[in-house]
């Protein structure tokens, strides 16, 4: 088997096949194993030439490259289309029922009726609610103006009757 050598005047250890240094004696190993599999099994060659260069070489990329195939899925935003990779779904196993609340969307149950908001700046406004988004809600108001508002902003929203406006 061919061993690594340590050069003690440049502190670095050397193949001895092909003459590549590192300064890891691992790194040499696996150098050896990766790209001098011939010289594991023979003994080392005294010219210390670099090893020819399989033939195959490009063949066993091609074939590496078939079983890793992209999948692509492909949805339209306006005029545009929009391609992402598919990844494969990942199955976590874990206490995470708490993320249901991150996008939870709590008003939708007043969707298409009439509500009070409570902004934090302390701005009051009074319309009808769409609320089919997890993160903003939209309002129509009294004059046919529409506002989108992000819930971060939202202090509170009462439900009002139809009576009250």
């Amino acid at each position: 088997m061919v061993e690594p050598k340590y050069d003690p005047k440049t502190g670095v250890w050397v193949c001895p096949v092909c003459g590549w240094t590192a300064m890891s004696k691992k790194v040499i190993k696996n150098h050896i194993k990766r790209e001098h599999p011939e010289a594991l099994s023979s003994q080392p060659s005294q010219d210390k030439q670099p090893s020819p260069k399989k033939a195959g070489g490009n063949e066993q990329k091609s074939t590496k490259n078939e079983g890793k195939k992209k999948r692509w899925a492909k949805f339209k935003v306006g005029d545009t289309t929009i391609k992402v990779e598919k990844r494969p779904e990942v199955e976590i196993h874990d206490q995470g029922g708490w993320r249901f609340f991150l996008t939870a969307n709590y008003v939708a149950a007043l969707h298409k009726q009439r509500v009070k908001v409570k902004l934090i700046t302390g701005e009051e406004l009074e319309g009808k609610l769409k609320a089919r988004d997890p993160y903003f809600i939209g309002l129509i108001l009294e004059n046919g103006e529409r506002i989108y508002i992000n819930k971060a902003h939202i202090v509170w929203i009462k439900p009002l009757k139809e009576g009250n406006l």
